[in-house]
């Protein structure tokens, strides 16, 4: 035990060694709070992240220099900076997303379009994304399945009220929820699929221990352990998807679902289109709720970010609509 916390103790003084030298470099980085030694700045972020940087913002202007622990952060606020950001000119600068655990375990080793690395592959996955996604005939293809879907939903909650009285439904996320996951599961897979929330639901994208992974190393929460055994079984999901896509594919008359779509590619460049690469193009849907933590915002000037009470709301069926309703 005492060799353990030498080691910690000599890691961390090597770290506020590196910290202080950096500072000392660069001496023409944007203004900012001072910062602890290793973790930065985290300590500053508490319950409401956002407005946190709201008022940092306002003290050292609309571009501002932060530290989360190993990780360097540029905080911009101005329209007109975020606009000089994304420019032609400097975008492929600020075309990454940082490195995670939880990005590298259940985004196939970033090969997913949302946390692959800006290169030939990004291109060839959103050059795909947008041919198997987002063509016009695959929209219009999608519009038809939005449409039952909804439908579903509608007969759903019609079947399952008082027709003469208000009906509570205590959580309409959930609700749209299954909306969404229903289209994708029927885009994805042609069928519906009982909805995992606790598999596709929200995760943090950025853990503690990303920032500080000295932590990571002496088994911190044990996070790694949790999204290993949470991609075993999204993986497992998925796989099956594709074994059952695959058995379908020798019939030409259905539509092809997505998964069929890959897989024919695979069949004509099985090195490229690997079962790991039709699973992260798979994941292109946004099965996840929000990926950050909840935020209160009874403080807040009307940001929309999620809140800590559920969107609650009450109906019944218009005695106008019930002949239709009824036909559904």
């Amino acid at each position: 035990m005492e060799i353990l916390w030498c080691l910690v103790l000599s890691f961390s003084i090597f770290l506020i060694l590196k910290h202080l030298n950096s500072r000392k470099c660069c001496r023409n980085l944007p203004p900012g709070p001072p910062a602890l030694p290793i973790l930065g700045h985290l300590h500053l972020l508490k319950t409401a992240p956002h407005c946190t940087l709201q008022t940092l913002s306002k003290k050292y202007g609309p571009i501002m220099y932060l530290h989360f622990g190993c990780h360097p952060v540029l905080v911009v606020s101005s329209p007109s900076a975020v606009e000089q950001c994304l420019s032609k000119n400097n975008d492929i600068i600020f075309a990454n997303r940082p490195e995670s655990l939880a990005s590298k375990i259940l985004g196939y080793n970033y090969t997913t379009v949302g946390f692959s690395p800006y290169g030939d592959h990004w291109r060839n996955l959103r050059r795909l994304t947008t041919i198997q996604l987002f063509s016009s005939a695959s929209l219009n293809h999608s519009s038809s399945i939005r449409w039952e879907e909804t439908r579903f939903l509608v007969q759903k909650l019609f079947q399952g009220c008082d027709h003469k009285a208000w009906n509570k439904v205590n959580n309409m996320k959930s609700l749209f929820f299954e909306l969404v996951y229903n289209v994708a599961m029927v885009m994805v897979a042609g069928r519906r699929g009982p909805v995992m929330d606790d598999m596709f639901g929200p995760f943090k994208i950025m853990d503690i221990c990303d920032h500080l992974p000295w932590l990571r190393w002496m088994g911190f929460k044990g996070m790694e352990r949790k999204l290993i055994n949470l991609h075993k079984r999204r993986d497992s999901f998925l796989q099956g998807l594709i074994d059952e896509g695959r058995n379908k594919i020798a019939s030409s008359d259905e539509k092809k679902t997505l998964i069929q779509a890959l897989l024919s590619m695979q069949f004509s460049e099985p090195d490229y289109y690997t079962d790991e690469i039709i699973k992260a193009l798979v994941l292109c849907f946004e099965w996840e709720r929000e990926g950050h933590e909840l935020v209160d915002m009874e403080e807040s000037g009307g940001l929309t970010l999620s809140k800590l009470k559920p969107l609650g709301a009450s109906y019944r069926p218009r005695s106008s609509m019930m002949t239709l309703l009824s036909q559904l």
